[in-house]
C-alpha cells in the first residue's frame, strides 16, 4: 500500500462523511427491523386467530363424527342383537319342544267337500260352487 500524503482536513472530512453515511444506514436498519417486528407481530396475531378457528371446526367435527358413530353403533347393536336373538331361537326352540318343525310331506291337506255333506249345504250352492241367490231354483238330484 502506498502513502500519500493528504491534506488532514479532507480526511476528516471523509470520516465525517462516512460516519453520516453510516448514521443514515443505522437508522434505515433500525426502521426496517421495527417494521419486521411489526409484521411478525401480525403474522402471529393472524397464526393465532386461525389456529382458534381450525381449533373450534375441529371440535364441531369431531361432535358430529361423535353423534353420527353413536347412531351407527345403536343401529349395527341391533342388527347384532336381533341376529343373535333369531339364531339363539333358532337353535333353541327344536329343543323346548314349543315349536314343531314338520317335514314337508307330513302336512294335512285342507279336507275337500265329499257327498257325506248334507243336503242343506248343497240347496245354497250351485253347480259351479257359488253361492245361489234365493230366487234360483235348487239343484236337481
Amino acid at each position: 500500500m502506498v502513502m500519500t500524503t493528504q491534506d488532514p482536513r479532507a480526511a476528516e472530512d471523509r470520516l465525517s462523511r462516512l460516519e453520516g453515511a453510516y448514521e443514515q444506514m443505522d437508522k434505515r436498519m433500525a426502521d426496517q427491523t421495527a417494521a419486521t417486528s411489526a409484521l411478525a407481530a401480525k403474522v402471529d396475531a393472524l397464526g393465532a386467530e386461525l389456529r382458534q378457528e381450525l381449533q373450534a371446526q375441529i371440535s364441531e367435527l369431531r361432535r358430529e363424527i361423535r353423534a353420527d358413530l353413536r347412531s351407527l353403533y345403536l343401529f349395527v347393536g341391533g342388527a347384532w342383537v336381533s341376529l343373535a336373538a333369531l339364531v339363539v331361537g333358532l337353535y333353541l326352540a327344536p329343543q323346548t319342544g314349543r315349536v314343531r318343525a314338520y317335514p314337508i310331506s307330513s302336512v294335512r291337506k285342507a279336507p275337500r267337500w265329499s257327498a257325506a255333506v248334507s243336503s242343506n249345504c248343497r240347496r245354497t250352492t250351485c253347480a259351479s260352487g257359488r253361492r245361489r241367490s234365493s230366487d234360483e231354483a235348487p239343484m236337481a238330484r
